[in-house]
């Protein structure tokens, strides 16, 4: 199975940005995951622990992105200067790149990076009302997340 980075902004002026930011990486996590990847999603591995340095989790992300297959780059990424780090690494590495923008991309058994236009799955703008998912006891016995979207999204 191949790894994919989730990459985009985390710190925010206001607790509530933060965790806008977390939810925001979170719904993109779960949709790579229903799409058949393994995700890091470091917005989760460590939310809420602002008390720490930036520079101790910076290296630290940076170290677990250059053991992955791919970055998915969140929307607006280039506002922090956290994930324009993990996307030059992740381009010093030669990660496959990939851009919420374009959608959620399908993990390719050959790893090229060169997927057919309907190999991506279209990701509906992240609303308070899309950021629920259920899981159901089912759910984690087939190992397959059943994410319930409202309808429109």
């Amino acid at each position: 199975m191949k790894v994919i980075y989730v990459a985009g902004k985390y710190s925010a002026s206001t607790w509530s940005g933060i965790e806008d930011n977390i939810r925001k990486a979170e719904a993109a996590a779960l949709k790579l995951v229903a799409a058949g990847w393994a995700v890091i999603c470091p917005h989760k591995n460590t939310a809420h622990w602002e008390v720490y340095d930036f520079f101790l989790w910076i290296d630290m992300d940076l170290e677990i992105l250059r053991r992955c297959d791919a970055v998915f780059m969140l929307d607006g990424f280039q506002q922090s200067e956290g994930a324009m780090r993990e996307f030059a690494e992740a381009c010093n590495q030669k990660l496959e790149v990939y851009y919420e923008e374009d959608g959620i991309p399908c993990p390719d058994a050959e790893g090229s990076p060169d997927l057919p236009e309907d190999a991506y799955i279209p990701m509906p703008r992240v609303s308070k009302a899309s950021r629920k998912v259920r899981l159901t006891a089912g759910d984690m016995k087939r190992r397959k997340p059943n994410i319930i979207l409202p309808e429109g999204e």
